[in-house]
């Protein structure tokens, strides 16, 4: 056997790739194209250029791509778990509203038995604060901030969920049952807790709905529904604080009683407008999973749309 043959079969053997052999000089040269080593190299240089454009990106607009990176796959499952959430809020909204009513001093008086009264209005908000905090761990997890890759984002998320354990937890403390042994004072303070974290919290939203707008990741309309969303909120909110405030003096309860139910409006407000927010969003990338991986980042289209951003 001659020696360009052992050669040949000894660089097949190395490399593990099919060899071409030239007639004329009896050389020996791997093909390139399948070789895996060289192909490995190009993968490298490929994925090393395009998390350089991702990584140039401004930090919010860079975090947001991050927090698309969601360990759910599933578009129906996804879907199924914003509709879940979209009722929630909703439902929360009018135990709250419904709730507050039973708290007015002129409506204890007419229900009869003032314990049994302020035991329904009691309920009511412990239920609408557990649906409020089931929205908001689904909220957290379809944004993407419970992969904590953008950590303003899931600090964010956060917010929300503590506020509304607050509300569940201050809430069990009016019930009739509890206040004879501890005073009202322990749910009024969770309760304004929380009610400031919600004012803090969208917050955030306005100016991550701004930013993004800035470089073009959502529409105006998008951009306004959000800040007037996150608005009500705050207003709500607000309303609650005063509220928690004014509610021990019971001759100002009828005040604070108007505002929580002025607050809850706010809220049911923000909760009617949820389905328009998310309805809006489908018909604008034209797919039930609204978020994607983290992998998308490195497709040609989404470099060349990440690299436009860095332009602006």
């Amino acid at each position: 056997m001659s020696s360009s043959t052992n050669g040949a079969n000894a660089s097949e053997i190395e490399t593990g790739s099919p060899v071409t052999i030239n007639p004329l000089n009896k050389s020996s040269t791997p093909d390139t194209s399948t070789h895996p080593v060289i192909a490995y190299a190009e993968e490298e240089d490929e994925e090393e250029e395009e998390n350089n454009v991702y990584f140039s990106l401004p930090p919010l607009v860079r975090s947001t791509e991050a927090s698309r990176s969601l360990s759910i796959e599933s578009p129906r499952l996804i879907h199924a778990l914003k509709i879940i959430d979209i009722i929630s809020i909703n439902i929360g909204s009018v135990m709250f509203i419904v709730g507050s009513f039973y708290f007015y001093p002129s409506y204890k008086k007419d229900c009869g038995d003032i314990k049994n009264c302020a035991l329904v209005g009691t309920l009511l908000f412990i239920l609408g604060s557990y649906f409020f905090l089931q929205g908001s761990v689904i909220a957290f997890i379809l944004s993407g901030g419970s992969t904590y890759q953008d950590m303003p984002l899931a600090v964010n998320g956060l917010l929300y969920i503590g506020a509304n354990t607050l509300f569940v937890i201050g809430s069990v403390f009016f019930l009739p049952s509890i206040t004879e042994v501890i005073t009202d004072e322990t749910g009024v303070i969770l309760f304004t807790l929380g009610s400031v974290i919600f004012v803090v919290a969208p917050c955030y939203n306005v100016y991550r709905a701004l930013d993004l707008l800035k470089h073009g990741m959502i529409t105006s309309f998008q951009c306004k529904l959000t800040i007037f969303i996150a608005v009500l909120y705050i207003v709500g909110s607000l309303a609650f604080v005063v509220g928690s405030i004014y509610f021990l003096p019971s001759i100002f309860q009828t005040f604070s009683v108007t505002l929580f139910v002025f607050g809850s409006l706010c809220f049911q407000c923000s909760a009617l407008l949820a389905p328009l927010k998310y309805g809006w969003k489908l018909c604008s990338t034209g797919n039930v999973s609204v978020n994607t991986t983290r992998s998308s980042v490195t497709e040609p289209a989404r470099t060349v749309e990440l690299q436009s951003l860095v332009e602006s």
